[in-house]
C-alpha cells in the first residue's frame, strides 16, 4: 500500500495552492469565517525579503497565472541584460520564457519543436532558452520557499 499512498506530511508550502482568490477580510469584519483561513501564509508571503518577487512562489505551488507577465518579463530582462538576447530574437524568446513558465507552473507546455518552427527559430536554441528560463525560475523558487517557510513558522 506505501507505493500508491505517500503518508508524509505535505510541504508546507502547498498552504500557498489555496490561498488564490481568497479573501476573507470583510466577511471577518463581520464576524463570519467564510474559508479557509490564509491571514498567517499571506502575512509571511509579505515578509519575504529576499529581492525576489513572491509571486514566483504562489504561481510555482499555486500554478497561478496572475502575474505570468510580470514575472516572465523579469526573465526576460535578465537575459536582455547579460547580452543574451539579439534584437531579432525577442519574440522567439518571449515564446520560449513563456514555454518554461507553463513547465515551471503546471508541469507542461506546447511542443517545443513546434514552438520554435512557428518562430522561425533554431529548435536547439529555443530548446536551450526555455531550459534556461525555467533553470532561473526554480532557484528563485527554492529561495522564497526557504524564507517563506523560516517567515512563516518561526516569526523571523
Amino acid at each position: 500500500m506505501g507505493e500508491y499512498w505517500d503518508d508524509a506530511p505535505p510541504h508546507p508550502c502547498e498552504r500557498l495552492a489555496r490561498q488564490e482568490g481568497q479573501s476573507n477580510f470583510l466577511s471577518l469584519l463581520a464576524g463570519i469565517e467564510a474559508g479557509p483561513d490564509t491571514t498567517e501564509d499571506a502575512a509571511a508571503l509579505a515578509f519575504v525579503d529576499c529581492g525576489l518577487p513572491p509571486e514566483i512562489l504562489v504561481a510555482k505551488w499555486a500554478g497561478s497565472q496572475l502575474h505570468r507577465p510580470a514575472i516572465c518579463q523579469l526573465v526576460f530582462d535578465v537575459m536582455e541584460e547579460a547580452g543574451d538576447v539579439k534584437d531579432g530574437d525577442r519574440i522567439w524568446v518571449k515564446a520560449a520564457i513563456l514555454d518554461a513558465f507553463g513547465l515551471f507552473t503546471e508541469g507542461h507546455c506546447p511542443n517545443g519543436a513546434e514552438r520554435a518552427k512557428r518562430f522561425k527559430a533554431r529548435g536547439e536554441a529555443y530548446y536551450a532558452t526555455r531550459k534556461f528560463a525555467l533553470a532561473m525560475l526554480q532557484p528563485m523558487a527554492g529561495t522564497l520557499e526557504r524564507d517563506w517557510i523560516r517567515a512563516r513558522h518561526t516569526g523571523n
